[in-house]
């Protein structure tokens, strides 16, 4: 685990605890010993179960507690997991269990969501040779932790951050006169790709396609197209360079697009736009 994952999750324990929890401090005995079962409320993905020792440790640090919590977990990152299942079980001091439940429930929900909605997009196009990816549409400081969860769903990361990979698209396209093939000789010579081996070019329309494959691009962007100009485009590439279909993906699309054979889908919604799974942790004097 990182240094700045756990500076992550001391801030969000600052944030949510302020200076003292005051309702705890008033109504908690402080030698009352509590068990918390952290319990999944709806069928899911699981992501971010092993973040809950962490957030223990950073809450230690915190606010200096002494007496020891007993962690068991029952299910692994990954899981697909059914509604009232038992994820994990923590034994320790009640007042400690309160003051980390938000925070850790809020980043067992958020990436569950992410993973869970990965895996019902991967699901929807099993059949085909496609997969998903995700993109940079993530939160500030949380990219690692977002990208993680869509591996757990079962998708794959595309770039995670800009010195990753190349990926010209249309603003770089425009910098270089509306030039494709300037703009992909650029990348191809330039110093500060000796390090990447592939070149991904953005493609808006078909008459695009000789020019990005002929100037040495790997992969096209195929975006914002609809059904039928991907079929058109895929049988146009015809295997000569990897495709992936992007822009405005949702997964009651993801099937008729997967079935035109692009190689790769890239949803930014993964990120962006998944629900919180709904994950509980109910506790109980011990």
């Amino acid at each position: 685990m990182t240094t700045d994952l756990h500076q992550l999750i001391r801030h969000a324990l600052i944030e949510d605890i302020g200076h003292v929890d005051v309702t705890t401090a008033c109504c908690v005995d402080k030698t009352l010993m509590g068990c918390g079962r952290i319990l999944a409320k709806s069928d899911l993905v699981l992501s971010g179960i092993d973040l809950v020792p962490v957030v223990f440790d950073e809450l230690k640090s915190l606010i200096s507690y002494t007496p020891h919590v007993q962690m068991d977990f029952f299910c692994d990152n990954q899981a697909i997991l059914c509604k009232n299942t038992l994820i994990a079980q923590i034994v320790g001091p009640f007042y400690i269990l309160l003051q980390a439940e938000r925070v850790l429930l809020n980043l067992l929900m958020h990436l569950s969501g992410i993973a869970t909605l990965t895996h019902q997009a991967q699901t929807q196009i099993k059949h085909t040779k496609t997969r998903v990816l995700d993109t940079r549409k993530t939160l500030p400081g949380l990219r690692y932790l977002q990208k993680r969860a869509v591996l757990h769903g079962g998708g794959l990361n595309h770039r995670f951050n800009l010195s990753d990979g190349i990926l010209i698209k249309d603003n770089h396209i425009q910098a270089c006169g509306g030039s494709i093939s300037l703009a992909i000789q650029r990348a191809l010579s330039s110093s500060a790709s000796h390090h990447l081996h592939k070149i991904e070019c953005e493609i808006s329309h078909l008459a695009q396609i000789e020019e990005a494959i002929a100037a040495g691009a790997h992969v096209l962007l195929l975006d914002n197209m609809n059904t039928d100009t991907l079929t058109q485009a895929v049988a146009q590439i015809n295997g000569r360079v990897k495709t992936e279909a992007s822009g405005n993906m949702t997964i009651a699309r993801l099937k008729e697009v997967a079935e035109t054979g692009v190689d790769f889908i890239s949803m930014g919604a993964l990120t962006h736009s998944a629900g919180a799974s709904d994950i509980s942790m109910k506790i109980s004097p011990h």
